[in-house]
């Protein structure tokens, strides 16, 4: 498992219907990763706090960094917060693809693709992604 290290997300308004696509796991921007503790507070109290709109690509996208395969859509807006390569994280699992019918589910239930980001955390991304704690 990587380990991350503590991390900022850029998330949405929290009644966003991005939330009911992720069985639980948050929807998020990584705007920075693998920061120390220290680091990801100076971050956060440097952050020019605001509301980002934001418009996702149609094509659900595929990782896989050793055995850790994520699920995400790309960030097609522009805006000076956001890294060149945003992308809007769905889901994460260990030691196995996605499989065919996860794909197809979350395209089915991909309606939105607009969404105003305007909660920002920091979270330690250690272990098990289903163990990552907001700070």
């Amino acid at each position: 498992m990587f380990d991350f290290g503590y991390c900022i997300w850029l998330q949405p308004i929290h009644d966003h219907e991005w939330y009911t696509y992720t069985e639980g796991f948050e929807p998020h921007i990584t705007l920075a990763y693998n920061l120390t503790c220290e680091e990801a507070h100076n971050y956060i109290k440097n952050f020019n706090k605001q509301k980002i709109e934001i418009t996702l690509d149609n094509n659900v996208q595929l990782d896989c960094d050793e055995d850790f395969y994520s699920l995400y859509y790309n960030v097609i807006s522009k805006h000076p917060l956001l890294p060149n390569n945003a992308h809007m994280s769905f889901l994460y699992q260990y030691d196995k693809p996605f499989c065919k019918n996860q794909i197809e589910k979350i395209k089915n239930k991909m309606k939105a693709r607009t969404g105003v980001m305007e909660n920002i955390s920091i979270v330690k991304c250690s272990g098990h992604f289903s163990t990552w704690k907001k700070q």
